[in-house]
């Protein structure tokens, strides 16, 4: 579309009507994901569950931002703005895992590369669950269970482990690294492990902003005193509210647009999610020009 068309198709889409084109966008990828699951591998079946996921907790969020009533009393209805933030951050989370599994980090984004990582993650899941049934090993009456998911789930992690060190892109990462992927370290690249600020590096969210919006969304999820603040400081504007969420999907339909190599979506939405996705980027550009800046003074200064 030329830019006088994006232009009017943005300025004709009203606050209002976000939510219900961002809906219509994950279901349209969502039906036809769903057609493709018989040819599915393994491993992007699981990584269509992330997408599903999300879904199905973006719809939760807006119903959860129109009020819902208390079970026993129906005639009370509220807003819970920290389940809302704290369900936001776990999209924030899937999307970083989804996106990082199915996009170029270590080599050529292909089949091998995205069965390697999805291995990796699915080898640290099954380790978390080792160490739980650990822990309930010698609780009263849990030593049966134990014993029986036990071979179950070191069975799935020698399999993690096998099809990992079959991987051609496995044999191209370092030594140290090799060895974090086998011990349940699923975020890496060649030659470095990442943590989650670091998963935003390979998304077309600057970092700044990313670290920034997940620290406010964190400080809803803990029981801190800052989080009683928040609550009772929010002035319960559901499009500002909603706002993160409103970009991480359209980030999330961008990723799955390119990962499983859908049809395109029609032009209003994706104006729409192009707009999305580069909200508040240049709002966070100054700040980062502002802060290098301060940091070179500061080097010279140094020296």
């Amino acid at each position: 579309m030329t830019e006088e068309e994006y232009i009017e198709i943005i300025n004709s889409i009203k606050n209002e009507d976000v939510a219900g084109i961002m809906f219509e966008a994950l279901l349209k990828l969502h039906d036809q994901l769903e057609l493709r699951q018989h040819a599915m591998t393994e491993a992007d079946r699981w990584i269509y569950c992330l997408f599903k996921a999300f879904f199905k907790m973006y719809n939760t969020i807006y119903h959860l931002s129109n009020e819902i009533p208390y079970f026993f009393r129906p005639h009370i209805k509220y807003i819970d703005i920290r389940s809302i933030n704290t369900q936001i951050r776990s999209c924030h989370e899937i999307y970083l895992t989804y996106n990082y599994i199915t996009a170029t980090i270590i080599a050529d984004g292909g089949i091998e590369e995205r069965e390697l990582k999805y291995n990796a993650y699915r080898l640290a899941g099954a380790l978390d669950n080792k160490r739980i049934y650990n822990r309930i090993k010698n609780f009263d009456g849990y030593r049966e269970r134990y014993d029986n998911e036990i071979i179950r789930i070191d069975s799935e992690i020698r399999e993690c482990r096998q099809a990992i060190s079959k991987n051609s892109v496995y044999k191209l990462l370092d030594e140290n690294i090799k060895s974090a992927v086998q011990k349940g370290h699923w975020k890496v690249t060649k030659s470095t492990k990442l943590g989650w600020s670091d998963l935003l590096d390979g998304t077309p969210m600057p970092r700044t902003y990313g670290e920034f919006e997940y620290n406010i969304l964190s400080l809803y999820t803990h029981s801190s005193h800052a989080s009683l603040e928040l609550e009772a400081q929010h002035d319960y504007d559901m499009i500002c509210a909603l706002a993160h969420l409103y970009k991480l999907t359209a980030l999330m339909c961008m990723t799955t647009t390119i990962a499983f190599k859908l049809t395109e979506l029609d032009k209003r939405t994706r104006a729409l999610i192009n707009d999305l996705a580069v909200m508040g980027n240049s709002i966070v550009a100054k700040a980062e020009g502002i802060r290098n800046a301060q940091q070179e003074t500061s080097n010279q200064d140094a020296t």
